[in-house]
């Protein structure tokens, strides 16, 4: 004589991962996961850079995309977005980067002969180059690079005066 012995399963949602990270731009991301129940998404009230995004039809691969709008300040965001249930709740932690414009080396000192300054830039961002206004011996020569690392190459002219001179160079993204 045999017996069979059924054991009922638990309810789950297990996630693919735990946090998404989301380029300055936005777009779509897409969170992975499995469940033996019904889910909603509950994304914070306050929270107006994320949104669901719209369906697709496909197979019952239990995917989840979410519209992520650019990101237009200097600063990081975070906001955590709940898988919820049949009273079980996961959180997803979506995390955008800040917009991005930086040099390693903000000062430098060049003989009085013509010269290259090779400018390092670490940016995620488009950006213009601007010369302090009245500066006739400081020109952009060359920009190399993608805009996420690029070397800007900036051309001084000799100075044949016997004055020292300077001139502030600025990396500007819209109005800042």
């Amino acid at each position: 004589m045999s017996y069979t012995i059924t054991q009922a399963q638990m309810n789950g949602i297990v996630l693919d991962g735990d946090r998404v990270e989301a380029t300055v731009d936005g777009g779509i991301v897409d969170l992975g996961y499995s469940a033996n129940i019904d889910c909603e998404v509950i994304i914070p009230e306050d929270c107006d850079w994320v949104s669901i995004a719209p369906e697709t039809r496909g197979l019952e691969a239990r995917n989840l995309s979410l519209l992520i709008l650019a990101n237009d300040a200097f600063e990081a965001r975070e906001t955590v977005v709940t898988l919820s249930g049949e009273g079980i709740d996961r959180e997803i932690t979506i995390a955008q980067e800040a917009k991005r414009l930086d040099v390693a080396i903000t000062e430098y000192e060049v003989s009085t002969e013509a010269s290259t300054i090779e400018v390092a830039v670490d940016a995620n961002i488009d950006y213009d180059v601007v010369i302090a206004e009245g500066c006739d011996w400081i020109s952009v020569a060359n920009v190399e690079g993608n805009p996420s690392n690029s070397l800007l190459l900036l051309a001084v002219a000799e100075n044949e005066t016997i004055y020292e001179r300077s001139a502030e160079v600025v990396l500007k993204h819209g109005d800042r």
